[in-house]
């Protein structure tokens, strides 16, 4: 935006609510919040001041700001009819008593027997996959097989590549940039 000559902030932040920051911190025994205060913030900002990347603002995504501004957007969403409540199915795990993300459910990639395969995509043959084609599907967390698909509802923004609001969203992105 700003090559083009346009005003433009650029904000990002240390995500701090993933499955990989889920998992990491898991792995190294401590709970997210305390994985991600140590030094993430710093080895997440490193590669991109090495690339020469630049912010207006580089903070965390578990900050008071970023819930706040999370909010607001997806109010403004919600008041503007651009959201929709659907229902889709997600895999629980009933050792873990809870949703798992398809990074939390690995298994065997049918293709190539790969056995540690995410629920989403094969690390070793790049296929990408859903749950369900795994082989031996089981937890990330835990490694229960224990899993059942179950119904969910969810409020999910209707996507623009498939004809959804363009030209609202636009109009929405302009009013909202002009108070920040």
């Amino acid at each position: 935006m700003r090559l083009r000559g346009h005003e433009a902030s650029f904000i990002c932040a240390t995500d701090e609510h993933g499955t990989p920051a889920e998992l990491a911190a898991a792995a190294a025994g401590l709970s997210v919040a305390d994985y991600c205060t140590g030094s993430q913030h710093e080895i997440q900002g490193r590669p991109l001041a090495a690339l020469r990347v630049s912010f207006d603002h580089f903070g965390r995504s578990s900050s008071a700001q970023n819930a706040e501004l999370t909010r607001h957007f997806a109010e403004q969403l919600r008041a503007n009819g651009m959201v929709d409540q659907r229902v889709t199915d997600q895999v629980y795990s009933l050792d873990d008593e809870r949703f798992l993300p398809d990074r939390y459910i690995i298994g065997t990639c049918p293709p190539l027997r790969y056995e540690r395969a995410n629920g989403d995509q094969c690390e070793n043959c790049a296929r990408l996959l859903e749950p369900s084609d795994l082989i031996n599907p089981r937890s990330a967390i835990s490694g229960s097989t224990r899993l059942e698909v179950r119904a969910t509802r969810h409020s999910l923004h209707p996507p623009i590549a498939d004809g959804g609001p363009r030209p609202r969203v636009d109009r929405l992105a302009h009013r909202l940039a002009d108070p920040w």
